[in-house]
């Protein structure tokens, strides 16, 4: 399993400062991906990067929310709002 960097979301959807370490077995995880995690219960959490450690994380990435079909909703929905800056 590979070793993912992400930033959980706190209140008002802002990232916490500090980046956490989960295992996943997701392989095709982007740098801005939602990501379902389990650490102090589920929590949303954005991804940033894999990385190679010799930290052994305790926690995982239970699910990737941003499928294509979210994206692309996403961004339709941006667009009927007159958001052209996606």
């Amino acid at each position: 399993m590979r070793v993912a960097e992400v930033r959980i979301k706190g209140f008002f959807g802002e990232t916490s400062l500090s980046s956490y370490y989960f295992f996943t077995d997701y392989n095709d995880l982007l740098k801005g991906d939602a990501v379902l995690v389990i650490s102090n219960g589920l929590q949303l959490a954005v991804f940033e990067q894999y990385v190679k450690t010799d930290f052994k994380p305790e926690k995982f990435i239970v699910s990737k929310i941003s499928e294509r079909r979210i994206r692309n909703k996403l961004l339709s929905l941006k667009m009927k709002r007159g958001d052209f800056n996606v």
